[in-house]
C-alpha cells in the first residue's frame, strides 16, 4: 500500500509551500480590505449621525414638502400664481395643517444667487459659499418651518409681485452688509 498525501500532489517547482504562501498572502490581503472596508462603513456611519444631529435653524421632520407634477408649457406666469394660490387655500384648511406656504426653491436643496444691490453699500463683502442665496416664498414660509424672526417682521398676506419689494435677510447676510446696524428698512 501506498499514502499519498497532499505534498505528492503539489506538481513542480515549489509544491505545497509556493501554493500556501500565495494563499496566506490573499487570505492576508482579504482580510486587511475587509478591516479596512469595516473601519470605513463604521466611520460613515459615525459622520452619518454627526450630521444628522446638526442644528439646521428648522426641524424638517413636521415639514411636508409638495411638488406639482404638471406640465406647465404653454401656461402663463398668472395661471401658475393662481393655482398656487389655489393650492394654498385649499392645503390650510386642512386637518393638523398649522401653516402652508410656496417657495421657488427648497431649503438646503435649491436656491439662486444672482447680482444684489444694497443702498448705501459701495461693495459687497464677497463669501467664500458665494451668494447672496435667494429664495423666493409667500406669506407663511416661516410659519410653515417654524423659523424665528430676530427682528423686524416676515412677509405679509398681501405682499406680492405688484407690491414693494420685501425681503428677509438672515443674521449672517446682515452682519456682513450692515455690521454694527440694524437691517430694518434697508
Amino acid at each position: 500500500r501506498h499514502v499519498m498525501t497532499s505534498w505528492t500532489f503539489c506538481g513542480p517547482g515549489g509544491g505545497a509551500a509556493a501554493r500556501w504562501g500565495t494563499r496566506g498572502a490573499l487570505l492576508v490581503a482579504q482580510a486587511a480590505l475587509s478591516a479596512l472596508l469595516l473601519v470605513g462603513a463604521g466611520l460613515f456611519v459615525r459622520s452619518l449621525n454627526e450630521v444628522r444631529g446638526l442644528d439646521l435653524g428648522i426641524d424638517p421632520d413636521p415639514v411636508v414638502l409638495g411638488i406639482p407634477e404638471m406640465e406647465w408649457g404653454g401656461r402663463s406666469d398668472e395661471e401658475a400664481v393662481l393655482f398656487y394660490r389655489g393650492a394654498v387655500e385649499r392645503l390650510s384648511h386642512l386637518p393638523g395643517v398649522e401653516a402652508v406656504a410656496t417657495a421657488a426653491s427648497t431649503p438646503f436643496q435649491t436656491s439662486w444667487s444672482q447680482p444684489v444691490r444694497f443702498s448705501g453699500v459701495e461693495e459687497r463683502p464677497r463669501i467664500a459659499s458665494g451668494g447672496p442665496y435667494i429664495v423666493a416664498a409667500t406669506p407663511g414660509v416661516f410659519e410653515a418651518l417654524d423659523l424665528r424672526i430676530v427682528e423686524g417682521r416676515g412677509f405679509l398676506p398681501g405682499e406680492d409681485e405688484t407690491t414693494a419689494p420685501v425681503a428677509v435677510v438672515d443674521e449672517t447676510m446682515a452682519s456682513l452688509i450692515w455690521p454694527g446696524e440694524s437691517a430694518i428698512g434697508k
